[in-house]
């Protein structure tokens, strides 16, 4: 069954997605030659003090000889020496740790990049949160471009059973730059996903698509009224983002999106006739 599993896996792209996973995890991996060299250098720094702080004691004790106080002089300068080998080789091992990091998450950045495109929704948040993991605090940059941060911030707010790991991923990347940390309350969004309206229409239908989309859409819809319908588009955060007619006389409608950031949006047909049609659209660019 396993070997099936992964014979699928590999046949529809999935395995991919999994291998990169695995990449990004072990690029934040620490050697054990490498923590115990580190340890090393800390607990050499932290005796040096301790040595330094004592001999400065002795400097400073009322009526230190002048011998005493040359033989005091000359083991601090020691000391200092040796704190300072202990704090540049630890730097150096910092950053020889950074530099292979940079470059392991440069190679990584570009199999995402290569990754095919998958229906599976959860794997477009999956190539846009490695996307920006990868170009930020892979690279050592703990701050976000606004662009970056509202991607993040769209994706944290969908429901991680239906949208996937990215989504948790998402979130532990926005703890880096919320002062306060942000409550998500799973039960409520997952609940509001399942509870979304289907497509079809007690008066007709409603077809958008391609979705993921990437600069526009095609509404596909036959409507049973004499009206025009307005189609709606809100982001994660209830925020309308798009609004436009959809003519009476006409069967699809191009919808451009330039100008959104990637992420999911809702849509909605407020005035069709019955339960207004609504359902889930992911921008990725």
């Amino acid at each position: 069954m396993n070997i099936l599993f992964l014979l699928a896996a590999q046949s529809n792209g999935l395995a991919a997605y999994a291998n990169l996973q695995t990449g990004i995890r072990q690029l934040f991996a620490v050697s054990t030659t490498d923590r115990n060299t580190f340890q090393s250098y800390e607990e050499n720094i932290a005796e040096g003090l301790e040595d330094l702080a004592a001999v400065e004691q002795e400097l400073n004790a009322p009526g230190i000889s002048q011998q005493d106080s040359a033989g005091f002089a000359a083991q601090r300068d020691t000391i200092r020496q040796m704190i300072q080998q202990a704090a540049t080789a630890k730097g150096t091992l910092l950053n020889n740790i950074a530099t292979s990091r940079a470059s392991a998450a440069a190679s990584l950045l570009t199999q995402n990049g290569n990754l095919p495109a998958l229906s599976p929704v959860y794997t477009v948040h999956e190539k846009t949160v490695n996307d920006i993991l990868l170009r930020t605090v892979a690279q050592g940059i703990y701050t976000f471009a606004e662009g970056n941060y509202n991607t993040l911030r769209t994706i944290a707010n969908l429901c991680p059973l239906s949208d996937g790991e990215a989504v948790l991923r998402a979130r532990a990347l926005l703890t880096l730059v919320n002062e306060n940390p942000v409550v998500y309350d799973d039960e409520t969004i997952c609940s509001f996903e399942r509870a979304q309206p289907g497509l079809q229409l007690k008066s007709g239908y409603l077809r958008v698509y391609p979705n993921p989309a990437a600069n526009q859409v095609v509404i596909e819809y036959n409507i049973a009224n004499s009206t025009e319908n307005l189609f709606l588009l809100y982001n994660t955060l209830g925020q309308l983002v798009k609004a436009t007619v959809l003519p009476v006389n006409q069967r699809n409608f191009q919808l451009s999106l330039e100008g959104l950031p990637e992420g999911a949006y809702w849509y909605r047909l407020p005035e069709v006739p019955g339960t207004a049609a609504s359902g889930k659209l992911i921008i990725s660019h």
